[in-house]
């Protein structure tokens, strides 16, 4: 019986080890490899005053089931650029990407992403 409690936390600990070490700075997160950009991507910024949280999701997601979320990388640097802009009005945007840490805990987290921010301009079409 002993034996058998010292493989289980044998397991257990490496289990752990193995899913805190998951995410690597060189590839993921805002230091992350970019693993592709956004060019003048129509969406829409949500943001805190207060935390100065920010995130931007895609127009084209807005309406579908799969909804690319994209957590803005040092927001105090980009505040006034995204902040320009109400919430409800929608912008193109131009930036590089790279996953998020979380998709590698969890294949729920697929969708998420984070975003270094280059530039922001009113979307013409859309805000007549």
């Amino acid at each position: 019986m002993m034996k058998l409690l010292k493989k289980i936390g044998l397991i257990l600990f490496l289990s752990l080890f193995f899913i805190n070490n998951g995410c690597k700075k060189e590839k993921c997160g805002c230091e992350g490899e970019v693993v592709f950009e956004l060019t003048g991507v129509a969406g829409y910024f949500n943001y805190n005053e207060e935390t100065k949280f920010a995130s931007f999701s895609d127009a084209d997601s807005q309406n579908s089931y799969y909804s690319a979320q994209f957590t803005i990388c040092d927001p105090y640097d980009v505040w006034d650029m995204i902040t320009q802009y109400p919430m409800e009005k929608q912008v193109l945007v131009w930036g590089r990407v790279s996953d998020d840490c979380m998709k590698q805990m969890s294949y729920m987290y697929n969708n998420l992403y984070v975003l270094r921010v280059d530039s922001v301009a009113l979307d013409p079409i859309n805000n007549k």
